[in-house]
């Protein structure tokens, strides 16, 4: 986008905006508690597949545009909204009740290493066989995923009963009745409120530290997330409380992140 846009911010923001914008919307969970969460993942993993094809064969061929990564952005964020409440509840199949919190801490610690590793050997790549392939190898990464998908064994998998297929005017109550539990339990409400503030003003910021690359030059937030998981496992009995621990110590390390850029960008320009 940078290389498109000839380095404009404004570009990097608005294919944030459209690829996590579609997440605000309450429809993936809906959409997870009516059909089987495997079948989901496959689609949505076979979509995102095709997506990222479309965006090789368009580098590949020299005809991509700007305009082509919003409009592929857009749409991941579309399958996202779908695939990552799926994912995420999908876990709870997978391991019985007691080692719920274990394995999705595991699933958070897998995460956050690939964000260690991925920005060098992504960089690494880009160097050696170019942006075009490695396009390709993204379209090719997410086969990975739908062969395990397709190589579990149903019979093994432990999943909660589905509602049934609801439409119009049900489907808006179902949802409404989603909402009214979060508001009248306290833990869920909190944790909800928490999630959902981080979540769109610390996620998403992320996409900015590719503008300023010169300031951080080491995968720090994967780095901080995978000792987190460790924390968590260890100290599991806890978990209420590193929440709130977490959160309240989000926003001063922020303001500090944003501090030190700031007398970056200031001593930079003085000194020229």
């Amino acid at each position: 986008v940078l290389q498109l846009s000839g380095g404009n911010p404004l570009a990097l923001g608005i294919v944030g905006a459209l690829q996590f914008g579609p997440l605000i919307l309450p429809l993936g969970g809906a959409v997870a508690d009516r059909w089987p969460r495997r079948n989901i993942l496959v689609v949505t993993q076979a979509v995102s597949a095709v997506l990222a094809t479309i965006l090789f064969i368009l580098t590949a061929i020299g005809a991509v545009q700007l305009w082509h990564v919003y409009v592929l952005a857009l749409l991941l964020g579309v399958v996202n909204m779908v695939d990552m409440p799926t994912r995420q509840a999908f876990v709870s199949e997978m391991v019985p009740s007691d080692h719920l919190l274990n394995a999705v801490s595991l699933n958070s610690a897998q995460f956050n290493v690939a964000r260690i590793a991925g920005p060098g050997v992504g960089g690494l790549l880009i160097a050696t066989i170019g942006i075009p392939l490695l396009f390709l190898l993204n379209a090719f990464s997410f086969l990975a995923v739908i062969v395990g998908l397709l190589l579990m064994r149903p019979a093994e998998l432990m999943p909660v009963p589905h509602s049934d297929p609801q439409h119009g005017i049900a489907r808006i109550r179902a949802l409404g009745d989603g909402f009214r539990f979060i508001r009248g339990n306290k833990t869920v409400l909190i944790t909800f409120i928490m999630v959902a503030v981080i979540g769109t003003m610390a996620v998403t910021s992320a996409t900015f530290y590719v503008v300023m690359r010169k300031v951080w030059h080491w995968p720090k937030l994967g780095a901080g997330a995978l000792a987190g998981f460790f924390l968590l496992v260890d100290l599991s009995f806890l978990a209420g409380n590193i929440l709130k621990i977490a959160a309240g110590a989000w926003l001063p390390l922020l303001i500090a992140l944003v501090v030190c850029a700031v007398f970056w960008i200031w001593t930079s320009c003085y000194a020229k």
